[in-house]
């Protein structure tokens, strides 16, 4: 299943590749036809610009595709194991095989538990590159303590696989500081400042979810240094 759906990434990222070339080489015919117009109009300063534009545009054309979208890049598929493992456990409700895995024997909050259980089915907690944890301030203490966090804001763009948490407002608008709920990035949108995330105990089961980079209720990212 996860050979299987890594081979899907594996040529959705081609694609996106083979649209980001098409555009480069439109781009390219474009200033071509530029250039040879200034050329014969005795335009040498007109070149230069056109050329650095051209430049620009074909360095753009080969980060985004042709629609603008960045999903799964392919330096990100590396990190898509543990993504593949939550995207098993969508519709899951009550989160039950989460939290008894983890040892409660009642039902509690289980988003922890549920990121934990995906790291561990990826053998991620045994070597050390996602703890197992079951409160949120828990996780970010241990990203911090291992240089792997980073705040909302601080012009880091969060990639497939990073742990994001939050600290949602109450019914007042107001926020305490203190993280309340964590989920997996599964995609990023740079071109419109989205993030696609994977989480358990969202309205009590797992269901995907989309967030802008800017909103105030995500705190950060905590980055494993996947292998």
């Amino acid at each position: 299943m996860i050979a299987k759906r890594t081979a899907q990434l594996t040529i959705k990222a081609v694609k996106v590749t083979v649209k980001a070339t098409i555009a480069t080489v439109k781009a390219i015919i474009a200033a071509t036809k530029a250039i040879i117009s200034a050329i014969v109009a005795g335009g040498w300063v007109a070149v230069v610009i056109i050329l650095v534009i051209a430049l620009i545009g074909g360095f753009v054309a080969a980060i985004f595709n042709s629609d603008g979208d960045a999903d799964y890049d392919t330096s990100q598929i590396p990190n898509s194991e543990i993504v593949l493992v939550a995207k098993a456990q969508i519709g899951n409700e009550g989160g039950d095989k989460f939290w008894k895995w983890y040892g409660f024997e009642e039902h509690v909050h289980w988003c922890a538990c549920f990121v934990s259980w995906c790291a561990n089915e990826c053998g991620y907690i045994d070597k050390g590159i996602i703890p197992k944890f079951a409160g949120c301030v828990n996780g970010i203490e241990w990203f911090k303590e291992k240089e792997q966090w980073h705040d909302r804001g601080e012009s880091y763009y969060p990639i497939v696989g990073d742990i994001i948490f939050f600290d949602w407002k109450d019914e007042n608008g107001n926020q305490d500081g203190t993280s309340d709920h964590v989920g997996i990035v599964t995609r990023t949108d740079i071109t419109n400042r989205n993030i696609y995330t994977i989480e358990g105990n969202t309205s009590n089961k797992c269901a995907e979810r989309m967030y802008s980079f800017d909103d105030v209720q995500v705190m950060g990212y905590g980055s494993p240094k996947y292998e």
